[in-house]
């Protein structure tokens, strides 16, 4: 697939099945993710692969930040349920260095640019994600089930599979034109 039709013509898709990437797919993927552009080389990510029995322990963790949140029953659910939707997340955490040269915000963004790099990655293999994030980014359960450090901060969940639904893929030019100004 051309770079620049997948990049104008990306969509997320959230109805994710098997298979998901695997091999050299998946490696191609993180090394997609690791090139993201980094400011002073820190390479200031991490990412966790949960897949198989992991999206049973993903749960757990998801469940438990859910419940310490106070969440309803009905968010407790949804937090459980969360890793089926798809049969691959890459979490990703940002593991800043807060008194570096480069500013945390830069670290953070590094992070996700790699996650955008790598959706873009499984989607010229002929996959699809969808990138999400929540409240429970910010759940301390959750946050020490990924090893956050104190300046840590996760970044969201890429959720991978094989698309279950063809997105529009058309982007005009009258789509663009409310987010864009000549200075």
């Amino acid at each position: 697939m051309d770079a620049l039709e997948l990049l104008i013509n990306r969509r997320s898709a959230s109805r994710l099945a098997e298979p998901a990437p695997a091999g050299e797919q998946l490696e191609a993927i993180l090394r997609a993710g690791m090139r993201a552009p980094d400011h002073g080389t820190l390479q200031p990510w991490h990412f966790f692969i949960i897949e198989g029995s992991g999206r049973d322990r993903f749960s757990t963790l998801l469940e438990k930040g859910a419940i310490a949140a106070g969440q309803d029953e009905k968010g407790i659910d949804k937090a459980r349920n969360a890793p089926f939707r798809a049969p691959m997340i890459i979490a990703v955490v940002a593991k800043c260095q807060p008194n570096h040269k480069v500013p945390v915000w830069e670290q953070e963004m590094s992070a996700g640019c790699a996650v955008m790099a790598m959706q873009m990655a499984a989607l010229a293999q002929g996959f699809n994600g969808i990138w999400r994030t929540g409240p429970l980014v910010e759940s301390p359960a959750v946050r020490e089930g990924l090893n956050c450090g104190e300046h840590d901060k996760v970044v969201g969940f890429l959720y991978l599979g094989t698309p279950q639904l063809k997105a529009s893929t058309t982007v005009s030019v009258s789509d663009v034109t409310p987010f864009v100004t000549h200075f």
